[in-house]
C-alpha cells in the first residue's frame, strides 16, 4: 500500500470537533459531498488526516500541487485579494455546521 502526497494552500478550518458529533451516515454524506482525490482551485474540499487523526481540514483551495512533485508556486497572501473565497467558505461552514467559525490560511502537505 503506497501513500500519495499533495500540497495545499486553503482558507478553512479544522472541523474535527464537528465531525466527531456526526453519525456515521452523516459523515459518509459529508465525505460524498466534499472529499476529493483531485480538485481545482476554488473547490471546497475536506482533507481528513486518515493516518494519525491530527486534523480534519475543510476549506476552499487557493493553490495545490496534486502529486507533490512540482511543489507550490510562491504565494503571497493578501487578505483583500481573497475576501470572496473567505466569504464563500464562511457561508459553507455556517450552512454545514450551524456555527460561525473564522477560517484561516492553512498550508499543508496532505498524505493519502
Amino acid at each position: 500500500m503506497g501513500m500519495d502526497r499533495s500540497d495545499y494552500i486553503i482558507i478553512g478550518c479544522d472541523i474535527s470537533n464537528y465531525l466527531n458529533t456526526m453519525s456515521e451516515e452523516e459523515k459518509d454524506d459529508f465525505d460524498e459531498k466534499y472529499f476529493r482525490r483531485t480538485c481545482d482551485i476554488g473547490d471546497v474540499v475536506h482533507l481528513p488526516d486518515n493516518y494519525s487523526g491530527k486534523y480534519d481540514f475543510f476549506g476552499i483551495v487557493l493553490d495545490f500541487d496534486p502529486d507533490g512533485f512540482e511543489g507550490l508556486k510562491p504565494f503571497i497572501y493578501r487578505e483583500k485579494d481573497y475576501s470572496e473565497q473567505h466569504a464563500k467558505i464562511s457561508k459553507v461552514i455556517q450552512d454545514e455546521f450551524g456555527e460561525i467559525l473564522e477560517p484561516n490560511l492553512i498550508v499543508l502537505t496532505h498524505w493519502t
